[in-house]
């Protein structure tokens, strides 16, 4: 999953909603000495990393790409669910997406915790560029997949490949339809199982 999906399953504080974005910047052993928020919302970035990656569902929507794009099928349907979130945020959430993303850019702009040096700048250009309403439109995750391309130092064919979004479409937002409930039943144990335990965010 990619950003706003992460925000979504973060509580509503600067320190989770980092943390929760913080996933793909952080590697390695959690700080211990981190905020117990932002610890756990680097944890439950990995989690719903993991549990994506071998979802059914996500593995059928992959195998939708040509051969040539299936390597990076991955990255397109983790930026596509985005949008396919935009377009259904009323099923999962009771506040309006804009209301939480203006939420969202408030307090990643205020954040004044630890940051990896590799994600201050993608940080402030979420906020300044507002990535987040962009995700909305299928001519905004084309210009995001071409984008995203150009942070490759080899060449691959992830430019361009917002045309397989579009020829795909429908069976891919059926895919997220199928796939996002069961995530987030799978967060909602997660965070019931390791409610007041803290013992598996240093992994």
């Amino acid at each position: 999953m990619n950003y706003l999906a992460h925000l979504y399953f973060a509580a509503p504080t600067a320190d989770s909603r980092v943390g929760n974005l913080m996933g793909d910047f952080a590697r390695g052993r959690i700080n211990p000495d981190w905020p117990i928020a932002l610890k756990e919302g680097v944890w439950l970035h990995r989690k719903i990393d993991v549990y994506t990656d071998s979802h059914a569902d996500v593995l059928i929507a992959k195998s939708r790409f040509s051969a040539e794009r299936r390597r990076i099928a991955g990255i397109i349907i983790d930026i596509a669910f985005d949008h396919f979130l935009c377009r259904h945020w009323s099923n999962y959430s009771k506040q309006p997406l804009a209301q939480f993303i203006n939420d969202i850019y408030r307090d990643l702009s205020r954040y004044q915790g630890y940051l990896p040096e590799k994600m201050v700048r993608p940080l402030a250009m979420l906020v300044q560029q507002d990535w987040l309403s962009v995700y909305a439109s299928v001519e905004g995750i084309s210009l995001t997949l071409d984008r995203v391309s150009r942070r490759f130092i080899r060449p691959t064919n992830l430019f361009g490949s917002g045309e397989e979004l579009r020829l795909h479409y429908d069976l891919l937002e059926q895919d997220f339809l199928r796939f996002f409930p069961d995530l987030v039943a799978h967060v909602d144990a997660l965070k019931q199982s390791t409610a007041g335990d803290h013992g598996g965010f240093g992994s």
